[in-house]
């Protein structure tokens, strides 16, 4: 059954990519020939082959993510404030996020685009003589290349010779004659430019001196980083030259020193292609739990959901919900999971595969749809749903792995990230994993970091995805993958689960716990939906949710684009609809959570040409520029161990 479903997914899918040629053929004629013989062609056309169905998204889900790039807001460095200590340091660029330079106390790229290289933009000798006063570095060349198209994360400012230390008013120095500035003469004028972000790097200390309004050179042991917004220069405009200034207060040493100016380069890391997987055959699910590598399939429809688990399913603390303002769950209905104010757990569930299958797999694939709510600020880390084999010994609240007795690889949150940063108000993700080489009592955590997709907005649909593939015992070869919206966020192909064979992958470990010695203030409340588990690789639904505003072409806001939003648009042209509202509606048609379904008001094809002529009559009249609308993306994936970190929770 399983397999015939599949087949008649691939040919909708060939018919799909047939109807979406007729459909730019309708679309190119709807915006440029509103007044020639080719309309006519065109709804001729359109008649004769009625509106184009749905199209099967390539991305296999309705959440497009954007390709990140150092240009990105998000992947910038972090000022932060002393007070929470979340901005760059020696080690982080983003303490908040975890976030982590490749090279200790900082990346910088030199003049020729070498990585730490020596060639520096420019060079500035100070002399210690004990006069305060502004030193200068004419950095005219870097600008020039910022505006070229070099990604603009800012100055990096470090010893090249000589000694010191100096020391340097920053952009919160009380004095505005005294902060840095960036002194950008063109022919269009001359632009004198605060920075927007400063701080300096210590390798004395692992915090983030954020908003001090004072920072240090000095050796190998102290740099400074300051960023300017060149947004206020004209496009056209040539710079003839470019002079960043820094206030010098204070000098130490009695001789001099060279300073030069490189440029920052942190990069996150590109955004992986989505991979499909066994769920593409399923539209919206359904039907997925028949597969034959599907072990388990639960979507929190019915109230007996937790025949399938070991546990309390029926706790306080999970309640099956349906929709509210603000939320809508994938189906009819999820599953909300609330940490109360002053506790720990949430969801404390196991998938048993020696109960539910009679044998334990040494290779799982777990998905499920994860979604935060806006009350999600909990005050320490905590652990997400995962894999173990604990058998009662080892792998979890300091009961330490060796190999022999257990281990687990539980998903993990972080603190939400605090207002200011560039990754504001997300939660990061990761694992947090008790494995044969750890060294502490308590496990290794670490945020999927490559492409940033760890870092979840809240009030939106996430695609959680988790393969382990347990190691040879006496070999370091275990895999561990994660997806997030069906592209890869963290790939490591070297763990050590266990060094006997009697450790299997005993469980599918459904935990939120509030990590830590302390406890949320406020309830706080995540959902869970159309969780699988299986033996292959599963990937994102087709027809997933974003969150509110996912579809601009969706005016009567039931997740999805078809007739009847046309109808809406109709109804409503002229006041709150314009022509460019059509051109929404033709470009995401058949998008969202069901697509077109057999419950959809959709008018017949000759009623959608009539409706269609008498409002391309009116546009005619009332035609306006067309102009770029870009759904709003969902912020997105990390590879590697880079960042792990360990921790003191308790469980």
């Amino acid at each position: 059954m399983a397999g015939t479903e599949f087949s008649e997914t691939i040919k909708v899918s060939t018919t799909a990519t047939e109807n979406q040629e007729e459909r730019e053929v309708i679309k190119h004629a709807m915006r440029s020939s509103m007044n020639s013989a080719a309309l006519l062609v065109s709804i001729g056309v359109f008649a004769l082959v009625g509106l184009p169905g749905p199209v099967a998204e390539s991305s296999g889900a309705s959440c497009p993510t954007p390709t990140l790039s150092p240009f990105d807001p998000r992947a910038m460095w972090a000022e932060g404030t002393q007070a929470n200590n979340d901005g760059a340091t020696r080690d982080f660029y983003n303490r908040a996020a975890g976030l982590t330079w490749d090279n200790y106390m900082g990346d910088w790229r030199d003049s020729a685009g070498v990585a730490q290289g020596s060639s520096a933009y420019a060079t500035s000798t100070l002399i210690d003589d004990d006069t305060p006063g502004f030193q200068s570095w004419d950095v005219t060349s870097l600008v020039d290349e910022w505006r070229a198209g070099a990604p603009n994360q800012g100055f990096y400012l470090r010893q090249v010779s000589g000694s010191g230390p100096f020391d340097f008013y920053s952009r919160e120095h009380p004095v505005p004659g005294e902060r840095p500035s960036l002194n950008v003469v063109t022919d269009a004028g001359t632009f004198v430019l605060p920075p927007i972000t400063d701080t300096g790097l210590r390798n004395s200390s692992f915090g983030s001196p954020g908003d001090a309004p004072t920072f240090r050179i000095k050796s190998n042991s102290n740099s400074i980083l300051s960023r300017f917004d060149l947004s206020a220069i004209p496009e056209g405009a040539s710079v003839t030259n470019a002079t960043f200034r820094l206030f010098s207060f204070a000098e130490f040493g009695s001789s001099s020193m060279d300073v030069g100016v490189f440029r920052v380069f942190n990069d996150p890391g590109g955004v992986a292609p989505v991979v499909q997987g066994l769920a593409q055959g399923f539209q919206g699910d359904a039907g997925i739990g028949a597969h034959p590598d599907v072990y388990v399939y639960t979507d929190f429809e019915s109230a007996d959901w937790g025949s399938n688990y070991k546990g309390n399913t029926n706790g306080s603390t999970l309640q099956r919900v349906t929709s509210s303002p603000g939320f809508e769950p994938i189906g009819n209905s999820a599953l909300r999971v609330t940490i109360p104010a002053g506790e720990h757990y949430g969801m404390n569930v196991q998938y048993d595969f020696s109960e539910q299958i009679g044998a334990e797999p040494t290779e799982v694939f777990f998905r499920y749809y994860a979604r935060f709510d806006d009350n999600w600020n909990p005050g320490e880390g905590g652990k997400l749903p995962g894999m173990a084999g604990r058998y009662g010994a080892a792998g979890w609240g300091g009961r330490k792995s060796d190999g022999t007795n257990g281990w687990s690889a539980r998903g993990m949150f972080r603190t939400t990230i605090p207002a200011g940063n560039p990754l504001e108000d997300r939660v990061p993700i990761g694992n947090y994993v008790y494995h044969a080489d750890m060294e502490g009592q308590y496990g290794n955590e670490f945020v999927w970091q490559d492409g940033l997709l760890g870092f979840l907005e809240k009030d939106r649909w996430y695609s959680v995805e988790q393969r382990l593939v347990l190691n040879t015992p006496g070999l370091n070869d275990g895999i561990l993958e994660t997806w997030i919206d069906g592209r890869l966020a963290y790939r490591e192909t070297d763990w050590n689960w266990r060094t006997v064979d009697d450790l299997k992958i005993e469980e599918v470990w459904l935990n939120v716990y509030h990590g830590g010695l302390g406890t949320p203030d406020t309830d706080i409340q995540m959902y869970i939906d159309n969780l699988v588990i299986a033996s292959s690789y599963i990937g994102p639904m087709t027809g997933a949710p974003c969150g509110p505003e996912t579809h601009t072409g969706d005016f009567d806001n039931d997740n999805d684009v078809d007739g009847a939003d046309f109808l809406k648009w109709q109804q409503g042209f002229g006041g709150i609809y314009n022509a460019t509202h059509l051109t929404d509606w033709l470009d995401q048609y058949g998008s969202g959570v069901g697509g077109i379904s057999a419950g959809n008001v959709v008018p017949e094809p000759n009623s959608y040409l009539l409706m269609m002529l008498g409002c391309l009559l009116v546009m005619q009249r009332t035609r306006s520029a067309e102009v770029d609308r870009t759904i709003a993306p969902p912020f997105p994936s990390p590879t590697g161990m880079t960042g792990m970190l360990k921790n003191n929770y308790a469980e």
